[in-house]
């Protein structure tokens, strides 16, 4: 969903939202040892996993004139995994798992434009992963993720140049850290990804004729992994 250069108060308003849904299934069955290696007794019984996830980004675009611009980009996302089955074939116990995440998150970016050739973009973002779950085996408490940003941009005479630097982060999923007790195995000391980056780079384009024209570009990056 767009809606964009809407004016209020003299002011330019745009706004987008997106929408993701996922959802994943998968079962197993664990053939398992019996005791005395007894082979009826030897299969245990099916496990069945489900996973649903959904998530909403947005972004909120301000602008009171051409020197400034404010966007905000929030998320919210909600991730479900639950799990049943049988413990094994010869106890028929039946086992239980209920695991949900909530994630939140808000990005800012502030644009100024003192001159037509140049800008600047100082920006941030927020970001928090808050589990619940059915059994002991998840932390209740995340500590949030804070990445900060900046964009520069400078036209010169003939060529174009910019500047981005900041940090970024990623939460690890459910099943990248909890598995899923069938195929994924667990890593409870799994931490969230983040590093450090920058790119440079200029744009510098060629007219020939009227029909011809090409555009040459040089970047140049690094990052910085944790």
């Amino acid at each position: 969903f767009s809606s964009n250069d809407h004016r209020f108060l003299d002011h330019v308003v745009s706004l987008d939202v997106g929408l993701d849904l996922l959802m994943s299934r998968r079962s197993f069955m664990d053939p398992g040892v019996a005791p005395d290696f007894v082979p009826e007794l030897s299969m245990r019984s099916e496990q069945d996993a489900r996973l649903w996830q959904v998530g909403i980004d947005s972004r909120l675009v301000w602008a009171p004139n051409s020197l400034h611009r404010l966007e905000l980009a929030p998320r919210v996302a909600g991730t479900s995994f639950k799990q049943t089955g049988q413990d094994n074939q010869l106890t028929a116990q039946t086992a239980s798992l209920s695991r949900l995440s909530l994630d939140l998150g808000v990005g800012a970016e502030y644009f100024w434009t003192p001159r037509a050739t140049f800008s600047i973009g100082p920006g941030v973002r927020v970001d928090a992963w808050l589990p619940s779950a059915s059994d002991d085996f998840m932390p209740r408490i995340n500590h949030p993720e804070v990445s900060p940003r900046l964009i520069v941009h400078w036209a010169l005479e003939s060529c174009d140049t910019y500047l981005n630097a900041g940090r970024r982060h990623r939460f690890p999923t459910l099943l990248e850290r909890y598995g899923d007790n069938i195929g994924i195995g667990p890593s409870p000391d799994l931490e969230s990804e983040s590093g450090f980056f920058a790119d440079a780079g200029l744009k510098c384009p060629i007219e020939f004729t009227d029909a011809i024209q090409i555009e040459l570009g040089l970047t140049g990056f690094g990052s910085l992994p944790k």
